[in-house]
């Protein structure tokens, strides 16, 4: 806990790393969740993401209140109160991007893994890069340009080609096998898609004044009181002298580097980075959780996998190139 709190309070730093930095390792950690995933799938649903999101906030209380404290040492007496009213008005942004980037998000994938196979749901997640690009282009005015265009395309493919070499054809996942809740399936992973890229552009209209640690921490909390809620209301039972040593440990990582961290580095890296790139970088997520899947569970998701990984690093490449060539 003291390390990420402490790599959270470098995280405002000048001497701090290139935006893009922050947003592939945001989507790395996210995509390591793949790891305790496994040890906390009999769980119910809403119960987990709640308790990960609890762990999650903890962690982030103490950074926010550092950043906080830090802003109110270095304004004028009355610049405080200006600081809680732009807090005020941004919380039903705030509050949307709980609901779109983490309560609505987890519910359409959970909904949608109900009715399709893993694989179908992670290709239709990949039109993500592609979504925020034409959001960002439509309400945030940001230019896309060819190099970018083929980059998201990339991205888009690769990450199709990764899914289908990751679980094949979604085996077990025929039309015959699932009915028409295929298509329903496939319906809510695009939703899923899309409630994503809705989080990536509205975090361009956030307050240039809120801080990447408060805005985690304020995030994650209303995530939260979303999850409790989702959890109380589907009638969920947890018994929590049956969950052992191993999903606690799952837990714990899952709260602090697939949670706090993970949302400290992306509040970072979209402050200067266009929505598009960021979303462009989201292909990370499902790389991540490939290279773990090999190197930690000994799968062998065959060439067809590798394929797509090659060419989902090559979009995210070509996405972060600058006019420059940075």
């Amino acid at each position: 806990m003291n390390r990420a709190t402490g790599f959270a309070a470098e995280m405002g730093s000048r001497a701090s790393p290139h935006p893009y930095f922050f947003l592939a390792l945001a989507f790395i950690l996210a995509g390591s969740s793949v790891v305790p995933g496994k040890a906390l799938a009999d769980l119910p649903p809403f119960f987990t993401a709640a308790a990960s999101a609890a762990i999650g906030l903890l962690v982030l209380l103490g950074p926010a209140f550092a950043e906080a404290s830090s802003e109110r040492r270095s304004t004028a007496p009355g610049d405080g109160r200006r600081a809680r009213r732009t807090i005020l008005r941004a919380l039903p942004l705030l509050a949307a991007q709980a609901l779109f980037g983490m309560a609505l998000f987890r519910v359409l994938i959970l909904a949608a893994l109900a009715r399709t196979g893993a694989a179908e749901v992670g290709i239709a997640t990949s039109a993500t890069p592609a979504a925020t690009a034409i959001l960002a282009a439509v309400f945030l005015k940001e230019r896309i340009g060819l190099r970018k265009i083929l980059g998201i395309a990339l991205v888009v493919g690769g990450v199709a080609l990764l899914e289908l070499g990751a679980g094949g054809a979604a085996k077990g996942s025929s039309v015959e096998a699932l009915g028409g809740g295929r298509l329903v399936g496939l319906g809510l992973a695009l939703g899923a898609a899309f409630s994503e890229s809705v989080f990536n552009v509205m975090a361009k209209r956030l307050p240039s004044a809120l801080g990447p640690r408060t805005t985690s921490a304020a995030v994650t909390a209303l995530a939260l009181a979303m999850l409790a809620i989702a959890s109380a209301a589907s009638g969920e039972r947890i018994d929590l002298a049956a969950i052992d040593a191993g999903q606690v440990a799952a837990f714990a990582y899952y709260g602090v580097f697939a949670s706090a961290l993970a949302y400290l580095c992306w509040y970072r890296g979209i402050k200067e980075a266009p929505a598009s790139t960021a979303g462009a970088f989201s292909g990370f997520m499902p790389l991540s959780g490939f290279v773990l899947s090999i190197l930690i569970f000994g799968e062998r998701p065959g060439p067809v996998g590798a394929i797509g990984a090659v060419l989902a690093v090559g979009g995210m490449t070509l996405c972060a190139r600058g006019r420059r060539g940075t």
